[in-house]
């Protein structure tokens, strides 16, 4: 079915809140740690959840792999100018990019 759009559509959407919420109060480590707790609970919920492609509760872990994405996007790639010198940016960010 469409739901391989389920973790796409939840970043897109989470994203813009989480930027603002971070850029105001921080919290950088607490929310990249919750994406990874968010992540690996996703593939744990996939695991034991029941082969179902027209059962609503398959959208769950999807739903929770997009909030992953988005604490990821939101933190990590806003570190990047903090951790390398603003001669080799465009590289760190072809590097991230990369992997």
């Amino acid at each position: 079915g469409k739901l391989y759009a389920v973790p796409y559509i939840v970043s897109a959407v989470i994203s813009l809140p989480l930027g603002l919420f971070v850029s105001a109060y921080g919290h950088r480590m607490t929310v990249t740690i919750t994406g990874s707790f968010l992540m690996v609970v996703a593939h744990l919920v996939q695991l034991l959840l029941p082969e179902c492609d027209k059962c609503l509760i398959s959208m769950l872990p999807l739903a929770l792999l997009g909030m992953s994405y988005s604490a990821y996007a939101v933190v990590l790639w806003v570190s990047i100018p903090y951790m390398v010198e603003g001669r080799t940016l465009g590289t760190a960010f072809g590097i991230c990019t990369v992997f």
